[in-house]
């Protein structure tokens, strides 16, 4: 970059021609130096007009060589053509002899003396310069090249200082570049360490997938197994029990309502079948209080959590048993508010989720019913649904009561109830209707145990007639489901005039239902089965033609312990009760 004072500097002078060349217009041949004006060839001699000569360039003027002069023979010397002349010095002729017309005459060399010392000869002249150091052009040209120079210094001073400032920037970004790659080393060290360390985590999250993988294919083959061993389980019992002819019993334990809750243990984790309940506390002589433990064993048993859906798998293989031509009856016992309308209708508004064993057993009994219809099967259903309160039959499904109603057994193991209204269903939906109806006609009050207490035994009866038109083969078989009124003590149900007669039939018909259980365990000969309308009403049921399961429900509350034990204890007597082999009711036409 230029510097401002040099740039006015140079641009205040004004442009000359370059000096060399006034010099070489000055020496030019035939150019008088004091004139610049051409010299005319007419004032050279003839002879060196005629001597022919070449011009040879000397530095920077130009001059004209001669020719090398020949000697004559007479003077007794030789022409200088005759042989090269050497050492000759400053033989160019000046231009100013030249201009002058005088005759050139070369100089006598060392090498070459003169003969004749008389002969006249001239000494050679050297040209005088013209002094060019005063000429304007010359002078421009100087100033100009002193004015360059100083910017060329100055330039250099730039120059230097640029590359001063570059090297100091070379040095500091050479010494960022080194910390950068330290950095990025230091970097690419920790992300291979960390590349490292996510890769060996992959591949331990890869094992642990792999074993997590293995583990839950073991255990599925294991729940499979487990499941497969508890259904295989569940059949020989059935089978051993159907073979002794025992009542099956099952136990639940109703949801809490808030209160309290008694102390009931479930050891059992696998088959579900023991129940442990604690006793209210008491204290021996010694003043020791001391909790007892009472413990029960059952075909199954129903935690609170238990579903009704699970519930009815568990009986699913009994309901079934009833299209193939068997006399099935299912009963609840327990004591009031215990649960036992609740496992066999459900509650007043019925969920899917929460419908009751009557009407998923009629549901399960249409559905078998349609896929037997392929294999030349047709049924027909019956429904009754009636209740027995204070030793009474009322009729649940009649538009009027007043009727009287007996029992007759027949000798073929049938049981029937006159006058009763046998409605035939062809759905499920039928039944629901028929359930809706027979609520609404059965018997309930409040009491201080169970503000809906059911005063009355309630039995639906589901008669099952099948023919194969294939086969000409008939089945009939009968499906009873039973809601016993619940059990009271008359001191805690605080019931007086009409409640407490009720109380006092319900708690007979219970009693005589546990005579006969006892005396079908003790195989005696006799069997009250008329001492009540219910026990006379499952004589066939309990006397061993049919498959008979008793829920028994207890109450979790601390108050109903007691009733409880009681109610779990005769459970355990009708589970011991061996009642005979099923027999099924198949025939011809």
């Amino acid at each position: 970059m230029v510097a401002p004072t040099l740039k006015r500097k140079r641009d205040s002078l004004a442009p000359e021609p370059d000096p060399r060349n006034v010099v070489r217009k000055l020496f030019q041949p035939g150019v008088s130096p004091a004139t610049s004006a051409p010299v005319p060839r007419a004032s050279i001699s003839g002879s060196e007009a005629k001597r022919p000569s070449t011009v040879v360039s000397v530095g920077q003027p130009t001059f004209r060589k001669p020719a090398v002069p020949k000697f004559s023979a007479r003077s007794g010397s030789r022409s200088v053509s005759q042989g090269p002349l050497r050492n000759v010095t400053n033989t160019t002729r000046p231009v100013a002899d030249v201009q002058r017309g005088k005759s050139f005459k070369p100089m006598q060399t060392s090498r070459f003396p003169s003969r004749s010392s008389t002969t006249n000869k001239t000494s050679i002249v050297q040209p005088k310069r013209a002094d060019v150091t005063n000429h304007p052009d010359f002078l421009n040209q100087t100033r100009l090249r002193q004015a360059a120079e100083e910017e060329v210094i100055l330039l250099r001073e730039q120059v230097q200082q640029l590359m001063s400032e570059k090297a100091s920037t070379d040095a500091r970004h050479r010494a960022q570049l080194r910390l950068v790659e330290g950095q990025l080393e230091v970097e690419q060290k920790a992300a291979q360490e960390r590349a490292e360390v996510i890769e060996q985590r992959d591949e331990t999250i890869s094992k642990l997938r792999e074993a997590i993988r293995d583990r839950e294919s073991r255990i599925a083959e294991g729940e499979r197994l487990l499941e497969e061993g508890y259904k295989a389980r569940k059949v020989l019992h059935n089978t051993i029990q159907e073979l002794k002819g025992n009542i099956r019993v099952m136990a639940r334990v109703r949801g809490n309502n808030g209160t309290e809750e008694a102390s009931f243990k479930f050891p059992d984790h696998v088959d579900h079948r023991v129940i442990d309940v604690v006793g209210q506390t008491s204290t021996n002589y010694a003043g020791d209080e001391k909790n007892k433990t009472f413990s029960f064993t059952f075909d199954k048993v129903f935690t609170p959590a238990t579903t009704q859906v699970e519930v009815f798998e568990e009986i699913s293989q009994l309901v079934q048993s009833a299209l193939d031509g068997y006399k099935v009856t299912v009963f609840a016992y327990g004591q009031t508010g215990s649960g036992k309308t609740f496992t066999m209708e459900g509650p007043e508004n019925p969920t899917p989720e929460t419908i009751g064993v009557i009407p998923r057993a009629v549901a399960q009994i249409f559905q078998e019913a349609r896929e037997l219809r392929p294999r030349g099967w047709d049924f027909k259903l019956e429904a009754t649904f009636i209740e027995i309160y204070l030793e009474e039959i009322r009729d649940l499904l009649a538009k009027k009561n007043g009727a009287k109603h007996d029992i007759h057994h027949g000798t073929d193991g049938t049981t029937t109830i006159s006058n009763v209204e046998s409605i035939l269903v062809s759905q499920p939906t039928d039944v629901y209707k028929l359930l809706q109806v027979a609520a609404k006609n059965r018997s309930t009050a409040a009491t201080k145990m169970n503000e809906r207490s059911s005063r009355s035994h309630s039995v639906f009866t589901l008669k099952i007639t099948g023919i194969n038109q294939d086969t000409n083969q008939k089945s009939n078989g009968v499906l009873n489901l039973i809601d016993l009124a619940g059990s009271e003590r008359l001191n805690s149900s605080g019931v007086s005039g009409d409640r407490l007669k009720e109380t006092q039939n319900i708690n007979k018909s219970l009693s005589s239902l546990g005579d006969v259980i006892a005396a079908l365990g003790s195989k005696k000969g006799h069997v009250p089965f008329r001492n009540s309308k219910l026990t006379y009403l499952l004589q066939n049921c309990l006397g061993g033609d049919g498959k008979t399961l008793m829920f028994v429900n207890v109450a979790p509350e601390i108050a109903s312990v007691q009733e409880s034990i009681c109610s779990l204890r005769f459970a355990s007597k009708v589970n011991a009760c061996e009642i005979g082999t099923a027999k099924r009711k198949v025939g011809g036409q």
